[in-house]
C-alpha cells in the first residue's frame, strides 16, 4: 500500500513544482465557467452526459426526478408501486446501488441499502441535474458502475427578486403544490423551494388472487419538503455557498394481492441535510473547501389489525453521514488545468439489527490533470480510498476527445476503473450480515461520436452516439446459505455491452419551433456462470431496450408535447 501513496505524493510535488515556475510567468485571466466547474463535471467530458437545465426544470415542476427521468431519458426506472412509492435509476444494466447521486458534490445514497429513492427528490429543488453515464471510480468514489446523478444548485448575482408556482389536482384525491423564489444582489444570492405532495392512492383493482374486485385501501402518502441555497461574494476572489434541506414522507403501504386489507403497514422517512462551501480564488488557481453533515431518519411500523395498540413489527434506522473536502485547482497554462484533493467522511448508523452503533471512516487522495484546445482534450485522473481499513487499490482512468469537423463529428473515448464498497447491511445486518465481504471491482470503456449540424433554411440535429462495455467481479448478492437465513456473498460476475442514442431535431418557422427528441438505450446485460464465460443468465429486472419518444411545438404561447415511452421485457 505504501506505494500508492508514494505515488500520490510525488504527483502532487511534480503539480507543485509546475506551477512554482509558472508563478514567473503573467496572470492570465481564467474563464468562470472553467473555475466554478465542480471536480465531477471537470473530469468527465471525455464520456456520454444527459443535462437538465433550469428551463426543463421548471417545466416539470411538479414531478419527482424519477418521473422527469421517465419522460425525457432512456434510464431505466424502477418504481416499486403507485405515486408516492420507492424509485431508483438504474443506468447500463447496472442498479440503484451502483448509480451514485450527489446534491453539490455530495453523495445521498443510503449508507444502509446503498441506494437513492428518487421518489423524495423534487425536480423543482434544482438548478441543473445530469446523469454522467462514464461516472469513473477514480473522480466519483465508490458505487458508479452504472454512472452518476449529480443535482447542483447554481447562485445567479445582480439578478432581481423572480420566482413562480403551482397547483395541480388530479385523480385519487391528489394535489401537488409548490413555489420557488430566488433573487440577488451584486454580493449575496438567496434562493428557496418549497414542495407538498399528497394522494390517497384509493383506485380500483381486480385481485387475481382471491378473484375479487377491491378498492386499494392504505395506499396513501404525504410529502413536504423545502430548500434553500445561500452565496455570499465576500470579495471578487473570495464566496461562501451554502445550504439546507428538510423533507418528510409518510407512506401507508398496501397489502399484496391476496392479503387482508386490516393489515396497516407505514413508513416515515425524514432528512435534515446542510452544506457549507468556501471558494478562494488566486492568480492562476482556485482552493475550495466545503463540509456537510446529513441526517436520515426511517421508521417502519406493522400493525395486524388498524384497531391494535401494540406494533407487530417497530423498525427504526437512524444514520449520520459527515463530509469533509479540500480542492486545489492550479492553471499550468491556460489549456492545462490540475486538480488535487482529499475527501474524509465519517459514517454512522443505528439500527436494531445491526446489535448496536456502526461507524466507518472514509478517507480518499485524488489527483487529475485536463488539458483543451479547440481541436479536443485529454483528461487523466488517479484515487485511492480506504474504509476502515479496507482498500480500493489505486483507481485510474482516462479519456480524451476530438474535434474532427468543426462541431458536425467530435470523437470521444475514455476507460475507467470502478469499485463499490460492501453497504452497512451487507456487513452488519444480523443475521447474516458478513464483515469479511470482497469489495466488488471493474471497469468500463466507452467510445462514441457526437455532433451538431444546422443551416439557416434546414432542421438542425444533435446526435449523440456510444458504445459501451462493462465488466464487475465480486458482485454482492443475498442468499440462502442455512435454511431460512440468508447472507451476502461475493456471487456474481457481470459482462454488459450496450449502445446509447440520443438525437435531437429542431426546425424554426418564425417564432414557432418544431422539435422532435428521441433517446434509446440498448444493452446485453449477462451474469457469467462460468470460467470460460460461455455459461450465463441475464440480470433480473433489466430490460434490454428503454426509448423514449417526444415531439413538441413551442412558441411564445406556450408548448404543446406528446411524449411516448417503450420498455421491453425484463427477466425475473
Amino acid at each position: 500500500m505504501n506505494k500508492y501513496w508514494c505515488f500520490l505524493l510525488l504527483l502532487v510535488f511534480v503539480n507543485l513544482h509546475v506551477g512554482a515556475m509558472d508563478l514567473l510567468r503573467d496572470t492570465f485571466r481564467l474563464k468562470e465557467l472553467t473555475v466554478s466547474a465542480p471536480r465531477e463535471k471537470l473530469l468527465s467530458d471525455a464520456g456520454k452526459v444527459l443535462s437538465f437545465d433550469s428551463s426543463t426544470l421548471a417545466e416539470n415542476s411538479g414531478r419527482t426526478l424519477g418521473e422527469l427521468l421517465a419522460q425525457h431519458s432512456a434510464v431505466n426506472i424502477r418504481s416499486y408501486g403507485s405515486s408516492g412509492s420507492s424509485s431508483g435509476i438504474g443506468l447500463r444494466g447496472m442498479g440503484a446501488a451502483h448509480t451514485q447521486v450527489l446534491w453539490n458534490g455530495f453523495p445521498l445514497n443510503s449508507l444502509t441499502m446503498g441506494e437513492t429513492d428518487l421518489s423524495g427528490l423534487p425536480a423543482i429543488g434544482f438548478d441543473k441535474v445530469s446523469v454522467i453515464y462514464c461516472a469513473s471510480g477514480s473522480v466519483f468514489g465508490s458505487g458508479t458502475f452504472g454512472g452518476a446523478l449529480t443535482l447542483d444548485n447554481q447562485a445567479v448575482f445582480d439578478q432581481k427578486l423572480h420566482g413562480y408556482g403551482w397547483l395541480e389536482s388530479g385523480s385519487m384525491q391528489t394535489i401537488t403544490n409548490g413555489f420557488k423564489v430566488s433573487g440577488s444582489t451584486k454580493n449575496i444570492y438567496v434562493g428557496t423551494n418549497v414542495w407538498s405532495d399528497q394522494s390517497e392512492g384509493n383506485f380500483s383493482y381486480y385481485d387475481y388472487v382471491d378473484g375479487k374486485s377491491r378498492q386499494r385501501a392504505n395506499n396513501s402518502h404525504q410529502l413536504f419538503g423545502t430548500l434553500t441555497n445561500v452565496a455570499v461574494k465576500i470579495s471578487d476572489k473570495t464566496q461562501l455557498d451554502a445550504g439546507v434541506w428538510y423533507q418528510f414522507k409518510m407512506l401507508h403501504l398496501p397489502g399484496i394481492m391476496g392479503q387482508s386489507s386490516n393489515i396497516t403497514e407505514t413508513q416515515r422517512d425524514s432528512t435534515l441535510k446542510g452544506f457549507l462551501t468556501v471558494k478562494q480564488r488566486f492568480n492562476q488557481s482556485v482552493l475550495q473547501v466545503k463540509g456537510a453533515a446529513f441526517y436520515d431518519y426511517m421508521r417502519y411500523t406493522k400493525k395486524l389489525s388498524p384497531n391494535d395498540t401494540q406494533y407487530s413489527i417497530f423498525s427504526e434506522i437512524e444514520s449520520v453521514k459527515t463530509f469533509f473536502s479540500a480542492n486545489y485547482r492550479y492553471y499550468i497554462h491556460k489549456n492545462i488545468v490540475t486538480d488535487l484533493g482529499y475527501d474524509q467522511t465519517w459514517l454512522n448508523a443505528k439500527v436494531k439489527s445491526y446489535n448496536g452503533q456502526k461507524s466507518e471512516n472514509v478517507r480518499a487522495f485524488l489527483a487529475g490533470s485536463k488539458y483543451t484546445s479547440r481541436f479536443g482534450g485529454l483528461n487523466l485522473s488517479v484515487r485511492n480510498e480506504t474504509n476502515n481499513g479496507s482498500n480500493s487499490g489505486l483507481l485510474w482512468s482516462a479519456g480524451g476527445s476530438a474535434n474532427i469537423l468543426s462541431q458536425i463529428l467530435i470523437v470521444r473515448a475514455n476507460w475507467s476503473q470502478k469499485y463499490k464498497f460492501p453497504t452497512f447491511n451487507d456487513k452488519y445486518w444480523i443475521p447474516g450480515g458478513n464483515p469479511e465481504l470482497k469489495n466488488e471491482i471493474g471497469s468500463t470503456y466507452e467510445f462514441g461520436l457526437a455532433g451538431l449540424t444546422s443551416s439557416t433554411h434546414h432542421w438542425k440535429i444533435r446526435y449523440d452516439l456510444a458504445y459501451y462495455h462493462t465488466d464487475a467481479t465480486n458482485l454482492i448478492a443475498w442468499k440462502p446459505v442455512n435454511g431460512s437465513i440468508w447472507a451476502p456473498v461475493n456471487y456474481s460476475t457481470v459482462r454488459i455491452n450496450g449502445v446509447d442514442a440520443t438525437i435531437n431535431a429542431e426546425k424554426h418557422f418564425g417564432n414557432t419551433v418544431l422539435g422532435i427528441l428521441e433517446n434509446a438505450t440498448w444493452n446485453v446485460s449477462d451474469r457469467i456462470h462460468s470460467n470460460d464465460g460461455k455459461s450465463l443468465t441475464r440480470l433480473p429486472y433489466t430490460p434490454d431496450l428503454v426509448a423514449n419518444t417526444k415531439i413538441f411545438v413551442e412558441n411564445k404561447i406556450g408548448k404543446l408535447a406528446l411524449i411516448q415511452r417503450f420498455v421491453s421485457s425484463r427477466y425475473d
